[in-house]
């Protein structure tokens, strides 16, 4: 995809630069705070959204394939801080 899209989200996803700042500015979080994403699928939009706003994480989903490359992403997007999420 386009530059429009950024890589951590993923190709799959319609969740473009445009749609992850309005989340952003629409959530109003502060840092430190719990984002919960219901459905994270792979999580790449929750991860984005809480490295970007300095808040935790927790998600869930059905899928266990989902939960087991969230959980891969999760350390790979957060280093020494994936207890955040």
């Amino acid at each position: 995809m386009s530059d429009d899209y950024p890589a951590v989200v993923a190709a799959s996803s319609s969740c473009g630069w445009q749609l992850l700042a309005l989340m952003c500015a629409r959530l109003r979080m502060s840092p430190g705070l719990l984002l919960v994403d219901a459905g994270c699928g792979t999580g790449c939009v929750g991860l984005w959204l809480a490295r970007a706003l300095a808040v935790r994480l927790d998600g869930f989903d059905l899928s266990p394939v989902a939960v087991v490359q969230v959980v891969d992403r999760r350390r790979r997007c957060f280093g020494e801080q994936s207890e955040r999420a």
